[in-house]
């Protein structure tokens, strides 16, 4: 949202022909380094699937308690 933010108001810039130089250089700046996520960004739904193929059952309580932090790890990158 901050990005999406930042590039309306670089290109508010863009057409003010005081700032335009301004303008440019921060939605180049920020259209390589921010992205944001799709709606069909495959990584949520690799752990969903990761989540859903666990035997919780079959788990000691060490191994769940050492699986929840992979995954709130792998949840932290996403």
């Amino acid at each position: 949202m901050i990005c999406r933010a930042r590039e309306t108001m670089a290109r508010l810039e863009v057409d003010d022909q005081t700032r335009g130089s301004i303008g440019k250089s921060i939605i180049e700046k920020h259209k390589v380094k921010d992205r944001q996520m799709g709606l069909l960004d495959q990584k949520p739904m690799e752990l969903a699937q990761e989540i859903a193929a666990l035997d919780v059952t079959a788990m000691t309580p060490i191994d769940a308690l050492n699986k929840l932090y992979e995954l709130n790890e792998k949840a932290k990158r996403i």
